[in-house]
């Protein structure tokens, strides 16, 4: 009986690591996110300076570096 129970606790052990960790990995490392994809400017005169800031935020779990920032 002591075997089945060693077992059978065995099986129990490695099906929760099994299918915990995978679920785990799934989240790891950076995650970009923005709140704001675009902005309307509007008409605007030229020679005008306009600035409007962008929010990025890293909703990951590890460290997210922004090598390159292009425009269309």
């Amino acid at each position: 009986m002591r075997k089945y129970y060693f077992a059978f606790s065995l099986f129990s052990l490695f099906s929760l690591i099994f299918y915990t960790f995978p679920a785990l990995a799934a989240n790891t490392g950076p995650n970009v996110f923005f709140p704001e994809t675009e902005y309307n400017f509007k008409t605007v005169p030229e020679g005008t300076k306009i600035i409007h800031n962008f929010s990025v935020q890293n909703k990951g779990n590890d460290l997210l570096n922004i090598e390159k920032v292009l425009t269309d």
